[in-house]
C-alpha cells in the first residue's frame, strides 16, 4: 500500500522516465506549433521539489524509491536527469557515465553484457 501511495505521489509530480508515460510535453507543444524549447525552468524547479518530497516521504515511511527513479535523479542536487537537458550520458569501458549538468556530479553504472567472451 505504501509503495502504491508513493507511486501515485510521484505520478502527480508530472515527471516520470519516458518509458512509463505518454508523449512528453515538449513533443505536444511542437506538434501544436509551439517553440519547443524543451523542459522549461519552472518545470525543472517543480520536478526537483517533487523528487525531494518523494524522497522525504519514502524515508519517513521506510519505502524504497524504485531503482529507475533513483537513476533518473542526481544524488547531490536532486535534479531530474533528463538526457541532453540536465545530464550527459556516455558509454566508456563497460560503464554508463551520467554527468549532471546542474552540479557536475558524476554517476557510474556498470553495463552487464550477456557474454564476456563474445559469440562462439
Amino acid at each position: 500500500m505504501r509503495q502504491r501511495s508513493l507511486r501515485i505521489y510521484i505520478e502527480a509530480s508530472g515527471w516520470l522516465p519516458d518509458a512509463e508515460k505518454g508523449p512528453r510535453k515538449e513533443q505536444t507543444s511542437r506538434s501544436r506549433g509551439g517553440k519547443g524549447k524543451g523542459a522549461r525552468e519552472g518545470d525543472l524547479i517543480l520536478a526537483r521539489r517533487y523528487l525531494e518530497l518523494a524522497r522525504k516521504v519514502g524515508m519517513r515511511h521506510t519505502v524504497r524509491i524504485p531503482s529507475n527513479l533513483k537513476r533518473a535523479t542526481c544524488r547531490s542536487c536532486m535534479a531530474p536527469l533528463i538526457p541532453d537537458r540536465t545530464s550527459r550520458v556516455r558509454l566508456r569501458k563497460g560503464m554508463q557515465v551520467i554527468t549532471c549538468l546542474e552540479c557536475g556530479h558524476v554517476s557510474r553504472y556498470r553495463i552487464r553484457g550477456d557474454d564476456e567472451d563474445g559469440p562462439e
